[in-house]
């Protein structure tokens, strides 16, 4: 439970942030703007899913993960649609990389075995792990490349 509220809010802080990070063009603060309000929708889901636990509430459980793995993967694609192509070329390859495998996930999530069988629970459960792992490493990876990147750029808050 823990350990998705505090996913849930670093994925929220870190759409936050890198909307500051999009602000220097008008292209980038607009899709910086769309990509913070899923990107912190998504946080609460994922918040929500660690609140519901699969065994007490399997149908709440359920739809919190799916609703958040949907959302996360417009939030992610708004994003990387409005990175600076020359400057955070890195971090356009990990949102891609990410959204590519969330985007393989989501048929899974719907059309996989279902939970209520003893392999699709384990197949599922695993594969949303693997899912919110990487999620994180791609966060601490953006983060390091952005840390590296504060000094070269002016931020300002978008109006």
């Amino acid at each position: 439970m823990l350990g998705l509220l505090v996913a849930g809010l670093a994925v929220a802080g870190f759409f936050f942030v890198f909307r500051l990070l999009l602000a220097r063009t008008w292209r980038g603060r607009a899709l910086g703007n769309i990509a913070a309000v899923p990107g912190i929708f998504s946080a609460i889901g994922f918040a929500g899913v660690g609140f519901t636990s699969c065994n007490l509430w399997p149908y709440m459980h359920w739809i919190g993960a799916n609703i958040s793995f949907r959302i996360l993967l417009l939030a992610v694609d708004s994003v990387a649609l409005g990175l600076d192509r020359d400057t955070l070329r890195t971090c356009l390859w990990i949102f891609a990389g990410f959204g590519l495998l969330l985007a393989g996930y989501i048929p899974l999530l719907k059309c996989g075995q279902s939970m209520s069988t003893p392999t699709g629970g384990v197949v599922q459960v695993a594969s949303q792990k693997v899912i919110i792992y990487f999620s994180i490493l791609s966060i601490g990876m953006q983060t390091l490349i952005v840390d590296g990147l504060v000094g070269q750029f002016r931020f300002s808050v978008p109006a």
